[in-house]
Formats: structure tokens, C-alpha cells, sequence
């Protein structure tokens, strides 16, 4: 989930399940999510920073993905 509530990034937050222990955690800007820091918070996404300097996007929904113009050029989910 992705909660928005200001301009002021400090607010908002996104909540990551945990995969391996179904665990659900809330994090904000500046939070390590495993070995990447939550950079950015949007309404349908979040950009994260890996430890190796890649940048990766997750949205939120499947449909999300396939609308952002940046990533409509791929085939696959």
C-alpha cells in the first residue's frame, strides 16, 4: 500500500509485505528496504536505490506498469 497525504514527501509513507515472512513494515523516505533506500513516494509507486547504485520502481498495480510510458516499450510484466 501507498498512503499520500502531502506534497511533504516526510508523510507519506508505503507499506512493503515481506515476502519470505509475510510480514508487513511501513516505510518512508530515506528507509532501508533490505539493500535499497526508499528514494521517492508517488501515488501508484515507489522508487527505490539499490546498494549497487541501480535504481528500481515498483508500482503498486500491474496496470500502473503498463501505463508508464517509460516502461510501456517492454513485453512482459
Amino acid at each position: 500500500g501507498i498512503f499520500v497525504l502531502s506534497s511533504d514527501s516526510s508523510k507519506n509513507s508505503a507499506i512493503v509485505v515481506d515476502n519470505k515472512t509475510k510480514k508487513e513494515t511501513r516505510y518512508h523516505i530515506g528507509d532501508k528496504i533490505f539493500d535499497a533506500q526508499l528514494t521517492r513516494i508517488f501515488g501508484n509507486k515507489i522508487i527505490l536505490l539499490r546498494a549497487n547504485g541501480q535504481q528500481e520502481v515498483l508500482y503498486l498495480r500491474e496496470q500502473d506498469a503498463k501505463l508508464d510510458s517509460t516502461y510501456a516499450m517492454l513485453d512482459t510484466w
